[in-house]
C-alpha cells in the first residue's frame, strides 16, 4: 500500500510539472497577444493565470507533504544504529586484542530503512578490518609513544544531500586491505567513502550517505544528445574543457555513448565539452559529457528488473527544467565499476582485478585542468 501511494505521489508530481509548463506557454501566447488589443481582457486573463499558478504551487506543496509523510514511514532513527556500533566496537576490539576509547556525538537523524539495511553489513565488515589493520598493537603504540588504549571518534553530521559519517582513530594512517572489494559493495548501496590518513598519526573512513532514494537532488547532463541525471551527492567534481587544456595527469577519461557503453579517450578531451568526476564506493572515474545543467530536486520511480537487466539506471524522473520528457537516473556503480550484474559478482571479484583506488583519485588533477 505504501509503495502505491508513493507511485501516486510521483504521478501527481509529473502531471503538475506538465500542466505548469503548458500554462506558462499559454500565458505567453494569450496575454502577449491580447495586451495591445484589450487592456481589461489582458489584466483579467493575467489574473486568472496567476490564480492557476498559485493553485499549481499549492498542489506541488501538498504532493511534497504526501511524499514527506510516506517517506517518514520509510525512515528509521540513526540512534539505534549508532548504539549498535558503540556496543559492537569494544567487543570486536577485544577479540582482536585491541583496546579502544570511543568518543561520539549524539545524532538524532533519520535515514531511509532500505539504505541503512544495505549499508550496515558492509560498514561492519569495513570497521572490523579497520580495527585490525589501522590500530597498532600495544607494542607498536608504545614504540610510537602513544597511549596503549587507542582513541576512536564517531561523528554523524547532516549534509545537503544526506549525512557524513566519520570513523577516525589515532592509528597508523595506512589504508586497510580489501578496500577495493568493500568499495565495490558500497557502490551498490549508492554510498561513497574516502580513506584519510597520515602515517603514524591517524586513520579515518568518511562515508557520504544519502537520506533517501525516493526524493533527492540530481545533476542533469547531456550524453550523446540525450539527457540523463546523476545523483548530486556522487558528483564530486566538474569543469568545462578549454582550448589550451592539457590532459589530466595520471587519469583516465571515459566517453559514454547513448547506450552508456564507455570507452577511453586516447587524446586530449575536445574543447567546449564538460568533464565530470563521479565517485561511488571508494573509486572515482572521469567522464566526458556534452553539457551539464543546474541541480534539480526530483521524485524518482524505480525501474523493474526486466526493463534494465544490466542495472544501468536507478530509475526515471521528470525534472523541472525538462518537464515534457522522462530522464533516466544513471547508476554510478555501473559507470565507475563497469557492467556489474549483481552483488554476488562484486563480492567474488578478486582485488587484483579491480582498479587501484589510489591511482583513480583524480580530483586534484581535474582542478588543475579546468
Amino acid at each position: 500500500m505504501r509503495s502505491d501511494f508513493l507511485a501516486i505521489a510521483g504521478d501527481l508530481t509529473f502531471e503538475r510539472k506538465k500542466i505548469l509548463e503548458l500554462a506558462r506557454k499559454l500565458e505567453k501566447d494569450v496575454c502577449g497577444k491580447n495586451k495591445t488589443i484589450n487592456t481589461d481582457l489582458f489584466f483579467d486573463t493575467q489574473e486568472r493565470f496567476d490564480e492557476l499558478f498559485r493553485s499549481l504551487e499549492r498542489l506541488g506543496a501538498l504532493t511534497k507533504t504526501l511524499v514527506h509523510e510516506m517517506n517518514y514511514e520509510r525512515m528509521v532513527d540513526c540512534t539505534e544504529f549508532l548504539q549498535e556500533t558503540l556496543t559492537w566496537i569494544p567487543q570486536k576490539a577485544s577479540e582482536l586484542l585491541k583496546s579502544v576509547d570511543i568518543e561520539w556525538k549524539k545524532s538524532e537523524f533519520k535515514i531511509e530503512r532500505e539504505i541503512l539495511n544495505q549499508f550496515k553489513p558492509v560498514f561492519f565488515e569495513m570497521l572490523e578490518v579497520f580495527l585490525e589493520y589501522c590500530i597498532e598493537s600495544e607494542k607498536e603504540r608504545f614504540a610510537r609513544k602513544k597511549k596503549a588504549q587507542a582513541s576512536l571518534q564517531i561523528d554523524l553530521v547532516p549534509t545537503e544531500d544526506g549525512y557524513r559519517l566519520t570513523v577516525l582513530c589515532d592509528g597508523n594512517g595506512v589504508i586497510p586491505p580489501f578496500a577495493d572489494i568493500h568499495g565495490a559493495k558500497l557502490a551498490q548501496t549508492h554510498i561513497r567513502a574516502s580513506f584519510e590518513g597520515k602515517p603514524g598519526r591517524f586513520s579515518a573512513w568518511v562515508f557520504s550517505i544519502p537520506e533517501s532514494l525516493v526524493s533527492f537532488r540530481v545533476v542533469p547532463v547531456q550524453i550523446d544528445g540525450k539527457r540523463f541525471c546523476i545523483p548530486a551527492w556522487l558528483l564530486v567534481n566538474k569543469g568545462v574543457v578549454h582550448e589550451k587544456t592539457s590532459r589530466p595527469r595520471a587519469s583516465q577519461i571515459y566517453q559514454l555513448t547513448e547506450s552508456l557503453e564507455r570507452s577511453l579517450i586516447p587524446s586530449d578531451p575536445p574543447s567546449g565539452h564538460w568533464l565530470i568526476e563521479i565517485k561511488t564506493g571508494i573509486q572515482s572515474a572521469v567522464f566526458l559529457v556534452d553539457e551539464i545543467y543546474e541541480i534539480d530536486e526530483v521524485f524518482m520511480r524505480p525501474l523493474s528488473p526486466p526493463l534494465d537487466a544490466q542495472k544501468r539506471f536507478l530509475g526515471v524522473v521528470l525534472t523541472e527544467k525538462n518537464p515534457n520528457e522522462l530522464s533516466f537516473v544513471l547508476n554510478p556503480a555501473y559507470l565507475v565499476y563497469g557492467s556489474i550484474q549483481n552483488n554476488e559478482g562484486i563480492q567474488n571479484n578478486p582485488v587484483s582485478k579491480l582498479e587501484n583506488p589510489r591511482t583513480t583519485k583524480v580530483s586534484g588533477d581535474i582542478k588543475h585542468v579546468f
